[in-house]
């Protein structure tokens, strides 16, 4: 199993082990092959980047524009509901890991534009995922891992 140490994200953009910010991970993911979604996209490129680990949401996201520059594939439509609005994107097969860890993850991403508005982390690990193992966020003893795989 996997334990992964989560860092937090200031709004700035400066992650550190202060947490008073947003819980973050650093993943790398990349576009998942149409026809073997375990394997990757022949051509993609891998990209390191902060996932924001979020018990607020079902699935996971990724930044529009990095998953259209970054080869991911578009797959079904689907319809995204925030607070003020839905607006219909595109589920893209993808890989992931957990840097620290030695597993990798396949899953559909729905492409939001993260960045656009205003977010400095540019995926989103939601509960899908995080139900798969073990969250501790432990401000008492400051202990804070996300346990996975295995």
């Amino acid at each position: 199993m996997d334990e992964i140490n989560i860092e937090f994200m200031d709004s700035a953009g400066r992650v550190s082990d202060d947490p008073t910010g947003f819980p973050v991970v650093l993943v790398t993911v990349q576009a998942a092959c149409i026809k073997n979604r375990a394997e990757p996209e022949y051509g993609s490129v891998p990209t390191r980047t902060y996932a924001l680990i979020d018990t607020g949401a079902e699935g996971m996201l990724i930044d529009e524009t990095l998953a259209s520059s970054t080869g991911f594939h578009q797959g079904r439509a689907v319809h995204v509901q925030g607070a003020t609005s839905t607006m219909k994107t595109f589920a893209r097969p993808g890989l992931f890991s957990l840097e620290g860890g030695t597993h990798r993850y396949s899953g559909n991403f729905v492409a939001t534009p993260l960045k656009e508005n205003g977010c400095r982390y540019l995926v989103i690990i939601g509960m899908d995922f995080i139900s798969k193992g073990a969250l501790t966020l432990d401000f008492k003893n400051r202990v804070f891992k996300l346990a996975v795989g295995g």
